[in-house]
């Protein structure tokens, strides 16, 4: 488990390493920005493109290992199921994080750069460490499944209560 959990590491950080590498070539000058500022209705076309892909990136990258065929697959196929979708899930965050930072550059629109902050902070939710990598290929426990000494120990506790 742990070579999947540096493979999607290595991942994520790339990612971010892109979007300062980005920034800084921007703020630096190398890249010149604001090349569409003008351009509204291409403005108003990319800004509208962005805010629904963000607006569904996020709940599908948080949400994914829940539906049911991820799910089954990650109980299956453990590594390499959570290679997969683990770095989908970090793509759907990441790719439209870089596409907002390069159109805030661009057109030199705020709205991109709040976009962009708002995946940068979303990312952080699927940062892959080795405890979620473990709890995201085990079987849930479900309450018909407890031990019967468990199920005595629950009911002791709220007849004491």
């Amino acid at each position: 488990m742990r070579p999947v959990k540096n493979f999607l590491l290595r991942l994520f950080l790339a990612f971010l390493l892109l979007a300062i590498l980005l920034i800084v070539l921007y703020e630096t000058g190398v890249i010149d920005g604001g090349q569409l500022a003008l351009h509204t209705k291409v403005d108003f076309i990319v800004e509208c493109v962005l805010v629904l892909l963000t607006i569904c990136a996020i709940p599908l990258a948080l949400r994914l290992f829940k539906f049911r065929r991820v799910h089954d697959q990650l109980m299956k196929n453990k590594e390499k199921s959570l290679i997969s979708w683990g770095m989908l899930r970090i793509v759907l965050l990441g790719v439209p994080m870089l596409a907002n930072i390069f159109a805030y550059y661009t057109f030199q629109n705020m709205g991109y750069s709040y976009l962009a902050l708002i995946l940068f902070l979303s990312m952080w939710f699927v940062f892959p460490t080795l405890g979620k990598c473990y709890a995201e290929t085990e079987e849930d426990v479900k309450p018909e499944e407890n031990s019967v000494e468990e199920n005595k120990d629950a009911a002791q506790v709220e007849k004491t209560e």
